[in-house]
């Protein structure tokens, strides 16, 4: 049979291991979070509204809105786009 004191100690370092691993959980959940790059301030020009919207001039930018799209993203969803590719394929890979 165990102790009191022995329970009391194996409760403790259930109970610090369950806020350690919950704690690491929430630093990696907001480092990523905090790490997800906004792809419209990075890969396109333009501010993505009526009058200044998002230029798209290379296939690669293209692809990534694709790709942020079809991923759930639905920060591009009320955007304005405009296609600059002149005389260039510029079209989302498919499947």
């Amino acid at each position: 049979m165990k102790s009191p004191v022995r329970k009391a100690r194996e409760s403790f370092t259930h109970s610090a291991f369950l806020r350690s691993l919950l704690t690491l959980i929430l630093v990696v959940f907001v480092s990523l979070y905090a790490a997800v790059p906004v792809y419209a301030d990075e890969y396109f020009e333009g501010e993505g509204t009526d009058g200044s919207p998002y230029l798209i001039s290379e296939p690669g930018q293209l692809a990534r809105l694709a790709t942020e799209v079809n991923a759930g993203n639905t920060s591009y969803n009320a955007a304005h786009y405009k296609l600059t590719a002149a005389g260039r394929s510029c079209r989302a890979p498919t499947g």
